[in-house]
């Protein structure tokens, strides 16, 4: 559509379920541009995931132990989540992808089942699972940004014309039930091995939290998998915050091995560009244009003109 455009970074980013959808399309790139003249291909750099759905086998197990660890559960609650955590085990090793969904669903996410999940029962939460400092029915699929995306100007901006804008369709996902369970590793291994990746995740987020994505990084195989697992984490600061103060803002904490930077937000559940919008701009500026998560810097600007996030 934009073949003046051809030649710049690309760059193709997205969040929670995009946790699959990032790294496939970032995969057909790759395989795409093997396929074509070097005028042809699309300048692929990278790949950014926020709070992403990547292997639900090793991230949706490990909620009792967050939940216990937040005092957000006692022994005995936390015993139950273990036994639907299992449950969920079980039903993957038998290859039943709607079946361990099920089970989530019931423990945690509420999609379907059609009563309280278990989790807004202990918690009180009742369907906040996004961000446990918010209010027990917060969501970040609503709010001002749902109306201004159905602007007339945004809508020519982005060439969707009448069609309007949903944060989201049970229909939809429906027909995902049997997608929602699988892993994404033969796509985002590649991905690793050939282009910049950012894996961010809020650390207030209790669906798809820090811990549970660290427990699945920590044991993937790919070749940078032993330095990452002794990188030491580095505290990502930007610039003092207000005037006269001394003190830059903690704005989260990072790994970073070679081409691969594995980064907690801080003050964020699972859409950090909501909750935490100037850290999330420093977040997608460091990662760009390469600068890594390490001094503090001045407030973050506009990302180069040369490089295309979609």
């Amino acid at each position: 559509l934009f073949p003046a455009l051809r030649a710049n970074d690309f760059y193709v980013t997205g969040e929670s379920y995009a946790g699959k959808w990032v790294p496939s399309c970032a995969y057909a790139l790759h395989e795409g541009n093997k396929a074509v003249g070097a005028e042809d291909r699309i300048n692929l750099k990278g790949i950014s995931i926020g709070d992403g759905a990547m292997h639900p086998g090793k991230q949706f197990v490990g909620f009792g132990d967050l939940l216990w660890n937040l005092g957000m559960v006692d022994e005995s609650e936390r015993a139950e989540f273990h036994k639907y955590e299992a449950s969920i085990t079980d039903r993957l090793a038998s290859n039943d992808y709607v079946g361990a969904f099920k089970v989530f669903d019931e423990m945690l996410n509420a999609d379907f089942y059609p009563y309280p999940s278990y989790y807004a029962n202990v918690t009180g939460l009742t369907t906040n699972y996004f961000n446990f400092e918010l209010a027990p029915d917060a969501t970040p699929l609503g709010g001002d940004f749902v109306a201004w995306l159905n602007t007339r100007a945004v809508r020519d901006q982005i060439h969707v014309g009448d069609r309007s804008y949903a944060p989201e369709n049970t229909t939809v996902e429906a027909h995902l039930l049997g997608d929602w369970m699988r892993d994404v590793l033969a796509v985002l291994v590649p991905v690793m091995e050939n282009y910049k990746v950012l894996i961010y995740s809020g650390q207030n987020d209790v669906i798809l939290g820090p811990p549970l994505t660290e427990q699945f990084l920590s044991g993937l195989e790919w070749s940078g998998q032993s330095a990452y697992n002794k990188a030491k984490k580095v505290v990502w600061r930007r610039s003092a915050k207000g005037p006269g103060s001394q003190l830059a803002d903690v704005a989260g904490y990072a790994r970073q091995v070679g081409n691969f930077a594995q980064v907690v937000v801080r003050g964020a559940g699972h859409m950090v560009p909501g909750d935490q919008p100037e850290r999330a701009l420093d977040l997608i500026t460091r990662f760009v244009s390469g600068e890594g998560f390490g001094p503090a810097k001045s407030d973050a600007g506009a990302i180069s003109e040369a490089a295309i996030v979609v």
